[in-house]
């Protein structure tokens, strides 16, 4: 038989993808579909004997759900993954192969030669803060991959994230435990609603982050007249002119604070840096992180600009002159692909953190935060403090945020890669597609 070309291989998907597409139509989408009928019908019951017909029409749903399940939709474009792998990409040992290797041959590809896929077109919602929420906090998200794709291979639903333990019951101030959850699922595949998912997230604090010495605790010399800064390089003379550490204007207290917590005083242009190997700590490929940097302008007028490097590309930079309250800076400022190692990584990478310009006034530095992000159906969050609070207020239990999430879905090829493997490939929107038909 002769070795199909790719675009034949694409065009044979996507009529497999349509048969279970009709599946779907047939069950739930269409004006007359088989999940009406059967509403109609049980809105319709009368009399006695019911009980039999109740029973074959949910048989009948049952059967046709059980031909979309992701074990059969892998059944129907398994062979077209492997003849990818074998006929386009030329992976050996395809016959053996397993689909996750297939799978990851085939994004490389796709990635690497500019192939894409329809895409579904995803609206990921902002974060909505409860209206009686006690704490200053804010959830950031991440929806992109290290290749500054959408992440697509999501549930299209709200997601609830609730305080359930507070630093009244058990937990550290800032560290608190919160839930994280879609919405209730339905009953099969033939229609999907909520994902059913359930998690949990924790506040970040000093004692996460992957920098040693992360919230100024630790120095040399004394409060007033310090001479070092514990596990920091500071581009200028660390003394009593250019810096001092602050017991009275602190952010918040720490796990590992001890019996007093600074803040660090910052009343020079300078430039703090600390390399990755003061911690010894290893980053991971797999995984998104942010640098988050907690300080105030406004407590001795501090003005000029801030400006904090995460390794070799991130970087956030604010004027802090007028600034009020106590600020978050989360690099990269925009939740884009630089949160990923592959993006920032750099030779002997370190943390800068850059007061430049300064013309009067002092800058407070509460905590620097290096941390990674927690998986919750494949995207990335971080429970953080949030922006210009004159004191930080943290969470109590049943503060809550949702996140919702809309699709247009028009994309046929890349909702059965997720339905069937929870993977997605490279996609687009608009005359780049390069799939036809997907």
């Amino acid at each position: 038989m002769a070795t199909p070309t790719r675009a034949e291989i694409e065009a044979q998907w996507v009529n497999a993808a349509k048969c279970l597409e009709q599946i779907i139509d047939a069950g739930a989408e269409n004006a007359t579909n088989l999940i009406g009928l059967i509403d109609t019908l049980e809105q319709s019951y009368e009399g006695d004997y019911i009980g039999e017909s109740e029973a074959a029409v949910q048989a009948i749903r049952g059967a046709l759900a059980g031909v979309v399940t992701p074990g059969f939709a892998q059944e129907v474009q398994r062979p077209y993954l492997r003849m990818y792998c074998k006929d386009v990409i030329a992976l050996l040992n395809v016959a053996t192969a397993g689909d996750t290797t297939m799978l990851n041959a085939m994004i490389d590809y796709m990635r690497d030669n500019a192939h894409f896929v329809q895409s579904r077109v995803i609206t990921y919602g902002a974060s909505a803060a409860g209206a009686s929420n006690v704490g200053t906090n804010q959830i950031v998200r991440l929806v992109k991959d290290k290749d500054n794709f959408d992440i697509e291979a999501v549930w299209i639903d709200q997601k609830l994230i609730r305080c359930i333990l507070d630093h009244n019951t058990g937990r550290d101030l800032g560290n608190e435990l919160w839930s994280i959850e879609g919405q209730s699922r339905l009953k099969d595949e033939l229609k999907r609603s909520g994902s059913g998912l359930t998690g949990s997230l924790a506040g970040s604090v000093s004692d996460d982050s992957l920098l040693s010495n992360p919230s100024f605790q630790s120095f040399g010399g004394t409060a007033a007249v310090p001479t070092s800064i514990t596990d920091w390089t500071s581009s200028v003379t660390v003394n009593d002119t250019n810096f001092a550490f602050d017991s009275t204007n602190m952010f918040r207290k720490g796990p590992g604070d001890g019996d007093t917590t600074y803040s660090l005083k910052v009343k020079t242009a300078c430039s703090l840096t600390q390399k990755l190997t003061v911690s010894g700590n290893d980053l991971s490929r797999s995984l998104p992180y942010a640098m988050v940097l907690i300080y105030n302008a406004e407590t001795f007028s501090g003005q000029g600009d801030l400006v904090v490097r995460m390794g070799g590309v991130s970087s956030g930079t604010v004027t802090v002159t007028g600034q009020t309250g106590w600020q978050v800076l989360v690099v990269p400022v925009t939740q884009n692909w630089a949160h990923w190692y592959k993006v920032f990584q750099e030779d002997d990478l370190a943390i800068d953190i850059d007061l430049t310009g300064m013309s009067g006034g002092s800058v407070l530095l509460g905590e620097a935060l290096f941390i990674s992000g927690t998986p919750f159906d494949n995207l990335w969050y971080w429970v953080l403090p949030s922006s210009g609070n004159a004191t930080y207020l943290p969470p109590e239990i049943d503060d809550e945020f949702t996140f919702l999430d809309t699709a247009a879905d028009t994309s046929l090829i890349q909702k059965w890669v997720v339905r069937a493997w929870n993977y997605y490939f490279p996609h687009s929107n608009g005359s780049s597609i390069g799939w036809s038909g997907s």
